[in-house]
């Protein structure tokens, strides 16, 4: 499946909680979960590997990573950069 196709494809694919998001671009989809909802990512998780296997798509664990992003300084570091 090329990547428009699947873009195509994946217009049915969204998460169960209102609060985390999926985006889809080429051949990759991610899955964003706020901190606070961090108990969601298995359902979600879930839901994304069933909805693959409906479509006839395989998940590439491999590829598959959890990145954490947090906006949030800590005072040490802040000191650090601030003399």
């Amino acid at each position: 499946m090329d990547p428009v196709a699947y873009i195509l494809n994946a217009y049915d694919l969204h998460p169960i909680h209102q609060h985390n998001m999926v985006f889809k671009y080429a051949y990759d989809t991610h899955l964003i979960v706020p901190d606070i909802f961090s108990l969601t990512i298995p359902q979600e998780l879930q839901r994304i590997s069933d909805w693959a296997n409906h479509h006839n798509l395989k998940l590439n664990q491999p590829k598959s990573l959890e990145i954490i992003i947090s906006l949030q300084i800590s005072q040490y570091i802040l000191q650090e950069l601030i003399p």
